[in-house]
């Protein structure tokens, strides 16, 4: 067994908010008719093979369909999804046409590329981020709890897919808890 330690920064936004978001489109699915065995949870179970599952973060939801792998149409649209673009219309919620994608093996969600529906990215953009803070905490190891903490936000982002990895970083943990702006030895 192995610990899976819990984020000690929130990088999108405040906690609240995120909880508030999560919290309504939780319900909206409930609403919708999603049972809770179709929620895909880090410390449950994995919901049933012939089964729709989803996966919300915050604001996003992601849906898994089994009958995807029979042959859909790229450019069909998700039963699912269709019923909770409704609940969400009489929620007055505003979709992002431009981040609104459905059935697509390519594309982005939750900070990650999908591609061909087979691998989990991490985005460019949050690669160079954390290879350029890589590199100014192994050239310059001095700075705050507080900045470092921002740092280490990102490579949270980035280590999320592999948790079992963020067990190592107790050290990391310890020295941005601390939340202090003295700059310090890191």
């Amino acid at each position: 067994s192995f610990l899976i330690p819990q984020a000690c920064c929130w990088p999108m936004g405040s906690s609240w908010a995120s909880c508030i978001a999560q919290s309504v489109m939780v319900g909206s699915l409930k609403a919708v008719g999603l049972r809770g065995s179709q929620f895909l949870c880090a410390g449950g179970p994995l919901p049933h093979l012939d089964a729709a599952a989803v996966s919300v973060a915050t604001d996003d939801v992601i849906t898994f369909e089994p009958e995807w792998a029979q042959g859909f149409d790229e450019n069909s649209t998700c039963p699912m999804l269709a019923e909770l673009e409704a609940k969400w219309d009489t929620m007055n919620f505003e979709l992002k046409q431009s981040t609104s994608v459905d059935r697509a093996l390519t594309g982005t969600a939750l900070g990650r590329n999908l591609v061909d529906g087979k691998f989990l990215l991490p985005k460019r953009s949050r690669l160079r981020d954390l290879l350029s803070g890589i590199h100014l905490v192994l050239t310059v190891p001095r700075m705050s709890p507080a900045d470092f903490g921002c740092f280490f936000g990102v490579a949270q982002w980035v280590l999320l897919p592999n948790r079992p990895m963020l067990s190592c970083c107790g050290t990391s943990y310890h020295f941005a808890r601390a939340g202090d702006t003295a700059v310090q030895q890191v």
